[in-house]
């Protein structure tokens, strides 16, 4: 797995920043099925996948074993279960959008479905 899958997420502050466009890129080489998006309402980048999975049972296993993570770490996604897909959305509210903590859940949730 990636080394972001490894890493723990950092305790967000007041002096919390985003990572740099350079950062964001070189973040996402660790993570390349996952794509950053602009929020519909233009106030956020978020980090966004749509995983496959073999049947709805499989999805509600992987929905839960995301959802079991994040409550560990106190950082929610959103997700959206459907019958054969679940699609994830990693942003850090504090920050305003998206902060390393958004890629690291990213790996974490790529090596959760590798096991699913």
């Amino acid at each position: 797995m990636t080394a972001l899958a490894d890493r723990d997420i950092e305790p967000l502050s007041k002096a919390s920043k985003s990572p740099s466009t350079e950062e964001i890129k070189e973040l996402l080489n660790e993570i390349p099925s996952w794509k950053v998006n602009y929020s519909i309402d233009g106030k956020y980048y978020y980090l966004e996948r749509k995983f496959k999975c073999s049947a709805y049972p499989a999805v509600i296993s992987f929905h839960n074993q995301v959802a079991e993570l994040a409550e560990t770490v106190q950082h929610h996604p959103e997700m959206i279960t459907e019958y054969h897909y679940l699609t994830v959305k990693w942003w850090s509210h504090s920050v305003g959008g998206l902060h390393v903590n958004d890629f690291i859940m990213a790996a974490k949730c790529d090596q959760i479905h590798n096991t699913v």
